[in-house]
């Protein structure tokens, strides 16, 4: 009896606790720190299931490759000597931080791993990709009801004037709208159905409405960066794109900016507040503890402590002791809006390395789907580049939201090898040919 129980919640196939658990994640303040942000690395319940979910896919007999395992362990290594090289020098130091955020970073690489190698098919990608769109779609459709009808509790969707969604800060919602860019629209060219194809160009329109409401400055310069590193693509597999492809994609870009600008345009018309505040942040000469200045500045300071000693820039100060030092110029505890220079600071350049080769192994999985399914290719490349420059503008990508719609990059390597046989001329409708 446990073991068909056991069964029916890690089978291959989508379980009900998977999808549950995918549901809950964009949730981050049900946990016991509330709507509390900045105490962002406590356990949630969408961690709860996330663990639930990992042990019984690790009793299942669950796997992941053993060079990225290797990878995530030699990580660690680098972490505990960073720890006992502080420690034994004599620094200020909060030994629970730096295992909580150690513990951080293991769970995310090792629990999404399993559970993305288990569950994530090649050939039930596209569901996968379904379930995501519907989940995270609730916490943008109540950031628009809160600004319509202003119900109680408004504030908790909207800080300062500007949405944060369910995910407690408007940065990390800008860039959770990023992530779900390339997969929403992956869902409106892969759609058989006109009314399935219409949902979806919806939903996009959802989306680029609430990116513009996060008024997140680093999210639109991803944007930006994301059209032309698109453009070069699709001109690069041009011989293998459908006829005409380079103008559909021309029309969209063109159809994105103008309901960007309409959008721009409706919001600031009927909502003073809104308006105010996008002056406030184009005002250069505004600082506060969000602006472009107090970053540069945070970036500055750890740097300096990097160049103090040997040790600081081989090994770094501690996981999560960055605001035991004078980093922030505001006298509030601060960490570097950047994950490569805190990672840095943090762990050493020795850290930072070991860290950056668990990208670049992804990273080569990703690459050899390119002869095998160019649209997957594309959409994974998109979500990989989307999160390394997030983390050029952001320090909390611990979070597990963050990693939920990127799955399919753990299993890429996984993916590669269990499609040689069936995957080499796939396509999508309407979209890119994945054929040679």
């Amino acid at each position: 009896m446990e073991e068909h129980v056991l069964k029916f919640f890690v089978k291959k196939e989508f379980s009900l606790l998977f999808i549950v658990t995918i549901f809950f994640s964009p949730y981050f303040f049900l946990r016991p720190g509330g709507f509390d942000y900045p105490s962002g690395i406590s356990f949630t319940f969408g961690d709860f299931l996330l663990s639930l979910l990992f042990l019984m896919v690790a009793i299942n007999r669950g796997q992941i490759r053993y060079n990225f395992l290797f990878l995530v362990l030699f990580f660690m290594l680098i972490l505990f000597l960073s720890f006992l090289s502080e420690a034994l020098f004599g620094y200020i130091y909060e030994a629970k931080s730096f295992f909580s955020a150690s513990l951080q970073y293991f769970y995310i690489l090792i629990v999404m791993s399993f559970i993305a190698n288990h569950f994530i098919k090649f050939e039930n990608l596209h569901s996968f990709f379904k379930i995501v769109g519907i989940a995270y779609l609730i916490p943008l459709l109540m950031s628009l009801s809160a600004l319509a009808f202003n119900f109680p509790h408004h504030d908790l969707f909207f800080s300062a004037s500007r949405a944060i969604g369910t995910f407690g800060n408007a940065n990390s919602f800008a860039y959770i709208t990023l992530l779900m860019l390339p997969i929403i629209l992956f869902l409106v060219l892969k759609s058989g159905g006109c009314y399935a194809r219409v949902a979806w160009i919806v939903v996009l329109t959802v989306l680029l409405f609430n990116l513009l409401l996060t008024m997140s400055f680093s999210a639109f310069l991803i944007l930006l960066f994301l059209i032309f590193v698109n453009s070069v693509l699709f001109y690069k597999y041009r011989k293998r794109l459908p006829r005409h492809f380079l103008k559909k994609y021309l029309m969209w870009i063109v159809g994105i900016g103008f309901v960007m600008g309409a959008s721009l345009f409706l919001i600031t018309l009927f909502n003073s507040s809104f308006h105010n505040t996008l002056l406030l942040r184009l005002n250069i000469g505004h600082s506060g503890l969000g602006s472009s200045a107090d970053r540069i500045s945070l970036m500055e300071n750890a740097l300096e402590i990097l160049l103090k000693t040997p040790q600081n820039f081989l090994l770094g100060i501690g996981l999560q002791q960055a605001s035991f030092y004078e980093l922030s110029p505001s006298g509030v505890a601060e960490t570097v809006h950047n994950t490569y220079i805190l990672m840095l600071l943090e762990t050493g350049a020795f850290g930072l390395l070991a860290f950056l080769m668990i990208w670049f192994q992804l990273y080569k999985n990703i690459n050899s789907l390119k002869y095998l399914d160019l649209s997957v290719y594309i959409l994974l490349l998109n979500l990989f580049l989307i999160f390394l420059l997030i983390m050029f503008f952001n320090p909390h990508t611990y979070l597990r939201y963050f990693f939920i719609p990127v799955m399919p990059i753990f299993v890429s390597g996984w993916i590669r090898e269990s499609t040689q046989d069936c995957c080499k001329s796939n396509s999508i409708s309407g979209g890119v040919d994945g054929s040679h």
